[in-house]
């Protein structure tokens, strides 16, 4: 995955690994990922604390329309999207301040 292109700037590719720090940091998959039916990959993106999560979530949506161009035999969706849970906290808490 880090070796995973994410955009050209200036002429030098930027990978995923420039960005973020990916590792395996769990045990062996036992289990089956399937969406529809149909047998798939799953990546959790998770973000450190002084991250903030609408960034990431945004960063993850502006940089699946190239990844999908650089590889369009892969089927890439987006199962969970954690930003809708912020936004509506913020939501809460600025309309009762």
């Amino acid at each position: 995955m880090n070796d995973v292109p994410i955009k050209n700037v200036n002429g030098s590719m930027v990978y995923v690994r420039d960005v973020a720090n990916v590792r395996d940091g769990f045990g062996v998959q036992t289990n089956v990922v399937r969406s529809e039916g149909r047998r798939g990959a799953l990546l959790t993106v998770l973000k450190t604390g002084g991250a903030s999560t609408l960034d990431v979530v945004q960063g993850i949506k502006d940089a699946l329309p190239a990844l999908r161009a650089t590889y369009p035999d892969i089927e890439m969706k987006e199962l969970f999207d954690q930003s809708s849970f912020v936004k509506a906290r913020w939501t809460v808490w600025c309309w009762k301040a």
